[in-house]
């Protein structure tokens, strides 16, 4: 299992959860708005495991808050610009 966060203590502590677990882990920081390091993850995940099995993407570039039905469209569209 690869866990990736732009902030490193943001997860560490749940990779060290999981690997008291006997989960096989992998921590890379990478901030999935910048192209660089997500190649950097992709890399570090193939090099670790072979190969990427499942992804799920549970990252934004920007972080909004508030009613869904009322955010700007262009807020909605910079939070859903984050491509992986």
């Amino acid at each position: 299992m690869v866990l990736s966060h732009s902030d490193e203590d943001n997860f560490m502590q749940e990779v060290k959860h999981l690997a008291t677990k006997g989960a096989k882990t992998l921590a890379v920081k990478a901030d999935v708005g910048n192209t660089e390091d997500v190649k950097h993850l992709i890399h570090q995940t193939i090099s670790a495991f072979g190969r990427v099995d499942i992804l799920v993407k549970n990252a934004a570039a920007v972080a909004i808050a508030g009613n869904i039905m009322e955010i700007p469209e262009r807020d909605w569209d910079k939070f859903n610009e984050c491509k992986l």
